[in-house]
Parts: structure tokens; sequence; C-alpha cells
């Protein structure tokens, strides 16, 4: 979606958040996104009022939530605020994401949650996209 609105810095942003061992992986999933994103219609429109006030709201819970358990919360608020198209709320929100677990990538992880950010943001679903 950066890439098409000629925000290029951007859209490096969510390579950069990811290992340099991944960013093989997630080069291509990111290309794959943006090809089924292109259409007209793809950039999405801002979030509306009652969103902000709903991720606000799951912000305040999850800034109560224990520390040893804001790795889940802080997924759910990543998913949250990328289907609200809230894009500056995903970054700052990955920055909280642990790069990647003890036993590899998990879906609590940085990487991970990028790309469900930008499939979410760009095709409005989490679901993978098929060739």
């Amino acid at each position: 979606m950066h890439a098409r609105r000629n925000e290029a810095d951007r859209a490096r942003r969510f390579v950069e958040l990811c290992p340099d061992r991944l960013r093989t992986q997630v080069v291509p999933q990111i290309e794959k996104i943006l090809r089924k994103a292109e259409r007209p219609d793809a950039a999405p429109e801002p979030p509306t009022p009652q969103e902000i006030a709903a991720l606000a709201e799951a912000h305040e819970r999850f800034l109560r939530t224990p520390r040893g358990q804001r790795s889940a919360a802080n997924a759910q608020l990543v998913r949250e605020a990328a289907q609200a198209r809230h894009i500056s709320a995903v970054l700052d929100l990955l920055k909280q994401a642990p790069l990647e677990t003890y036993l590899g990538l998990g879906s609590y992880d940085r990487h991970h949650l990028t790309l469900c950010a930008l499939r979410i943001v760009a095709t409005g679903s989490d679901r993978q996209i098929q060739r």
C-alpha cells in the first residue's frame, strides 16, 4: 500500500522490522500482498472516530495487562489497529512485539504480526494469500 502511494520509506519500515535472516521470506510475501491489493480502491480509508475510540479503550486495557501476558494482548491490539486501518498505531505496536521467540517464529513475533497487519490493511483479511 505504501509502495503504491509512493511512500517507499514507510514500506521499507515493514521489512526493516524483521530480522535479517527472515527478510528473504518477508519480501516475497509483501510483494504477493501488494499484487493482490492492486486495485483502484486499494488505499484504505482513515479510521472512523468510533474505531479510534475503540482502539484507545483496547490500548488502556493493554496497559493494565501484566507484563508477562502482554505478548498476546499486543498481538491482538496490532490486529485490531490494522482492521481499523490505523497504520501509525500498527507501527507503534509492532515495536513492542518480540523479534522472535527462543523456539522460533511464533504468532506473537514481530515478523508474523507485520505480515498479518499488512494483509489486513491491504486486503481486509488475515487469510494467507495463495499464488
